[in-house]
């Protein structure tokens, strides 16, 4: 039988002294993915979210490829530039890889898979 897990994203309000009761009630504590519960998840799983997964690391090795910033004027320059610099087709690629991967989540019913792309 496959289990079930209740993962939150990370966002502040969800770790309310209201919003932790109501999960406590809500769901076995087991299955909570969030601060301050027994199962320990990284929010916004890379998975998912196309930030996570193609964004920041992208943005990140393309800056670091033109590094160091003697000043931090400079180096948003830099983020700036590489920002507008990503493609469209890039973008969608992106979206179209998470959306494989909430694919696959459904068909497994939130069994672990191996990534695939």
């Amino acid at each position: 039988m496959t289990s079930c897990n209740f993962q939150h994203d990370g966002a502040p309000p969800h770790f309310t002294i209201d919003a932790k009761q109501f999960l406590k009630n809500k769901f076995d504590e087991k299955i909570v993915i969030t601060r301050d519960f027994p199962k320990i998840w990284p929010a916004r799983s890379p998975d998912f979210t196309p930030l996570d997964f193609y964004f920041w690391g992208t943005l990140k090795s393309r800056i670091y490829a033109k590094g160091p910033f003697n000043t931090l004027s400079a180096l948003k320059i830099q983020i700036e530039t590489e920002i507008e610099s990503i493609s469209q087709d890039e973008i969608s690629n992106a979206i179209d890889i998470v959306l494989y991967r909430c694919q696959l989540v459904m068909e497994l019913k939130g069994d672990v898979f191996e990534h695939f792309k």
